[in-house]
Formats: structure tokens, sequence, C-alpha cells
């Protein structure tokens, strides 16, 4: 006689996906089970995540309508009253329209509201930025914009009395009927799914299945500055320069800095994208030795991680001079992966050839999109749901 299945879903990663999945599944009525390899929640992608919540620059229209759709469900979960807004800085006026069109994308589908703003509502906006800066830019101003604080977001998900976290599982392989192989060879069966929320890791696991998900190179750095005393609260918003990205955290008594190759994603995928992700280039690989690659993909040597933040440290006082005043302190400086697909789209849904018990929930824009793609996704996965919106986005592209 089988055991009993230790659960209903298996989710596998204690990211924001994953918390989100195992969240929605157990108001779903079913039993989870999150397995994480590291020893806490947060310790891939979404624990080095600039967390902006936005659909700034996202294409094409379908995906910015997603992510619009992913911040209304935050603001439904009860965070719409810390929207401050974000700026977006660009070289001249005519490059502001044109970032403000780009925002919105499909602006009356979308309901991204983004407008240019003038040299002098800049200046109002965000009184602190330099004076030059606020004199020769232009910017486009989104008046919504929100930054969560992903570790709390994803401890409030996995409190559901439904859920059990086991930190420290290594899961070394996910058959198609429902089970997962741990490291210390133990075997699972789910009683219903299992759900590969993984972050990077989530190419090796399903590459058995014939899932080749054809993974960019995505380091994502993030430098972090305490204020000096009486410093605090110099930003109302995110600010998003050429060259650094600024936001506060803690109530203001700090900034995150990320660099100017942080990638907005979402795009039409076109020749340039197939060819990456049929190639195993500088582009991206397409898993076609998953052990090899992703050893790749992850490999970062963090001798240079300092001094990049540093150089961050530096782009950010040129927009924010306060940051270069004596007391200003660089603090923390992070390097995460994010699990970003060749033609920068989600992939999510059921895995092909696993009679629906197998299932990946992927994607770069996890905060902007981790409450949403986790509803629709329990919802598929426990009421045979199938939601149209998820249509570009599954996984089948990639069989």
């Amino acid at each position: 006689m089988d055991p009993a299945p230790p659960a209903d879903v298996i989710v596998i990663g204690a990211g924001i996906l994953g918390a989100s999945v195992a969240h929605h599944c157990a108001a779903l009525g079913q039993s989870v089970l999150v397995l994480e390899s590291a020893r806490s929640s947060c310790a891939g992608a979404t624990g080095g995540t600039w967390a902006w919540l936005n659909a700034n620059s996202k294409a094409p229209a379908a995906y910015a309508r997603l992510n619009v759709e992913g911040m209304a469900e935050w603001r439904a979960h009860g965070a719409a009253a810390a929207w401050p807004g974000s700026v977006v800085l660009v070289a001249d006026a005519a490059a502001s329209e044109a970032a403000a069109a780009r925002a919105g994308g499909d602006a009356t589908a979308s309901e991204y509201a983004t407008r240019a703003v003038s040299s002098a509502e800049l200046a109002a906006l965000e009184p602190a930025l330099a004076p030059a800066t606020a004199g020769a830019a232009a910017a486009a101003f989104a008046d919504e914009g929100f930054v969560p604080d992903p570790p709390a977001a994803v401890r409030g998900l996995l409190s559901s009395e439904r859920v059990t976290v086991r930190f420290g599982c290594d899961v070394r392989a996910v058959r198609n009927d429902g089970s997962v192989n741990l490291a210390n060879g133990t075997e699972l069966r789910a009683g219903r799914a299992v759900v590969v929320a993984a972050g990077i890791r989530t190419a090796r696991l399903l590459r058995p299945l014939g899932l080749r998900l054809p993974l960019a190179r995505a380091p994502g750095v993030l430098a972090t500055v305490a204020f000096a005393e009486g410093q605090q609260q110099l930003l109302s918003g995110l600010v998003v320069g050429q060259h650094a990205h600024v936001l506060p955290r803690r109530g203001g008594a700090e900034v995150v800095i990320g660099g100017e190759d942080m990638q907005h994603g979402g795009h039409d995928g076109g020749d340039e994208a197939a060819a990456a992700a049929d190639s195993d280039g500088d582009g991206g690989w397409s898993g076609a030795d998953t052990s090899t690659a992703l050893e790749v993909l992850e490999a970062a040597d963090d001798s240079d991680l300092w001094a990049e933040g540093q150089r961050l440290h530096v782009e950010a006082a040129k927009l924010l001079p306060a940051l270069a005043e004596p007391g200003c302190e660089l603090v923390r400086v992070t390097r995460a992966f994010r699990p970003m697909t060749t033609d920068g789209l989600p992939v999510i849904g059921g895995v092909p050839r696993t009679n629906g018990k197998v299932f990946v929930c992927l994607t770069h824009s996890a905060m902007t999109l981790g409450l949403l793609l986790g509803r629709l996704l329990a919802e598929e996965i426990v009421q045979s749901t199938e939601h149209a919106q998820l249509a570009p986005y599954r996984p089948e592209r990639f069989m």
C-alpha cells in the first residue's frame, strides 16, 4: 500500500512565487508542502530584488496589461495605502513623451497612468534631487508605484495553517507522476500536483521532462546605503535614472540602488530572442547540458561586488546629493540571479505530458506578478480553471 501523500500540493521554492502559489492553494482548501533548498525563505532572486511593482516599459501590450493586473492584485491584498508613485528620468522632452508612451503600453487597455512632467514639476515631486538633474532632465511620472518588503510579504503568504515549509530540502528530480526526489534519497509524492517555482533552478528540474527553458544571464546587483541621522525621508517615491535607480526603504532610513542594466522585461521576441533561445551563446542558454549551464549561469566572482556597490553609490549621489554627504554609508551589496527567459516573458501552467501532475511558475517580474500568478495557477490546479490571459505564457512554447 502506497504511503499517504505528505500534502495535496508540493511547491518547490519559497520565494514570492512559491509562497503565493502555496497561499492560494491553501485558500482553496489544499494542504501544501513547500520545499526550499536554502535555510530560509527569499534566499534567491526574491531576497535580492528591487521589488518595484510597475508596468513600466512592459511589452507587448498583453504583457503590460498582465502587470497592471498584478499591481491591482497587490492593492486588493491591502497594500493600496503605500503607493508613492515613481519618476523615470530621461534625456530630453521627446524622450520623456516616448517613455510615457512606452510605460503605459496600450494606455486604454493597461490603465497604467503615466504622464510626462516638466522640470518644475519634477523639482516639486522630488525636491532632494540634484538641481542639475531636476533642471535639465525631463521625466515621466507614474502615479502608481509600490515597493513591498519581500521577506515580510513571503512570511505572510506562508503563514497559513495549511502550509508547511521545510528548509534545507534540496530537490534533485521531479517526476511526471507528481513525485519528487530529495538529495537525501527521500521520495515524496503529491496528492494532486507539484509546482516548480525554484527560480533559475527551475530549468534544471524540468529539463528531464522535456521542457527546455532558455534563461538569459541576468544577475542583478543592489547596493544599500544608510542615511546619516536627520537625512531620512528625502525621497517621496522611486526615482529611475539613466545610470542608477533609487528607492527608499525602512521608512526612508536607507535607500536601495540598482544599476542601469536593470531589465524591465517583456518584449515581442523577434529574431534576436529566437536566436538566443536556440543557442548556448552569450545571450542565454538552452539547457542542453543543464548541469554545466546552470553552473555558468550562477557563477559569480564576488571579489568585485563591493566595488560595484561603490560605483552605484557614486552614480546615485549624482541624482541625490545627500548620498555623498558625511555619514551616508554603503552598508550592503547583493547579487541575485533573475529567472529571465530569453523572450522576457513568464512561463506558467501545466508541464506537457505530465497529466496535470507538474506545473511551472517562473518570471523575472515576480514581485509585480507574484500574487496574481499564484492565484491564477492555484485556480487552474485545484479548480481546473483555464485562464485566457495566461495563454501567451504557457510552457508548451519551450517544448
